[in-house]
């Protein structure tokens, strides 16, 4: 019989809630382009602002997840999503779109940096990263299967964004809040063959040397020798 496999739900949500601002990225740069005073290729600049944000957000912290939790790091990623993406649906400025939009990105690629940080710890980390993608593309087809019923402008697609790092958050709760130590800095115990302890106890004090009785010693000195 197979072994049962757990699944980190945790951080498949996590990796859904990061990753679907790049799957929402054309319909949220064609309703830029509508909804704002951009041209095609202003609005194509802006969702590379909010691409580059979020790459930046993994190459600075991928290496840091350890040091600082994965629960509080994924909060924090989800925080500045849920700000970012909702601040840039609100408004109604290019320079608030912007800002909101990068702030978002930010966060949406410290999400899935603490995601992908958790997967890659999984005993089958292939299975867990495809059900992640499995369910950022269920978000994103349902998305784009309501956006259009909900009127013009550039609001709906980022406020889906932050609605979904909403979402997630409560599942934080079930991230380690400080991750173990890491092999490098895990003590282990003394081995019971190195050590002082083990090293070979010292010889027990030698008793006086057995000695001849006398009367044998005499016995011996006195028999007669053969002749």
């Amino acid at each position: 019989m197979f072994a049962p496999r757990t699944i980190a739900w945790p951080f498949v949500a996590l990796f859904t809630a990061g990753y679907v601002a790049p799957y929402l990225l054309p319909t949220t740069v064609g309703r830029l382009d509508s909804g704002l005073p951009l041209t095609a290729t202003q609005a194509g600049a802006v969702g590379s602002a909010l691409l580059l944000s979020s790459a930046a957000a993994g190459f600075l912290l991928a290496s840091k997840v350890d040091r600082i939790g994965a629960r509080r790091l994924a909060r924090i990623g989800l925080a500045l999503a849920v700000a970012g993406y909702g601040w840039a649906a609100l408004s109604g400025g290019v320079a608030a779109v912007v800002t909101g939009a990068m702030i978002g990105g930010f966060g949406s690629g410290t999400a899935t940096t603490v995601a992908a940080t958790g997967i890659a710890a999984q005993r089958d980390p292939h299975r867990t990263t495809t059900l992640g993608l499995l369910g950022v593309s269920a978000l994103a087809g349902a998305v784009y299967l309501t956006v259009p019923h909900l009127g013009p402008g550039h609001g709906q697609p980022l406020a889906a964004i932050a609605l979904t790092a909403l979402a997630v958050w409560p599942l934080t709760n079930r991230l380690p809040l400080d991750t173990a130590a890491t092999p490098q800095t895990r003590r282990t115990p003394p081995s019971p063959t190195s050590g002082p302890a083990c090293s070979s106890p010292p010889p027990s004090p030698a008793g006086p040397s057995p000695r001849t009785p006398s009367g044998a010693s005499a016995a011996t000195s006195a028999s007669p020798r053969p002749t």
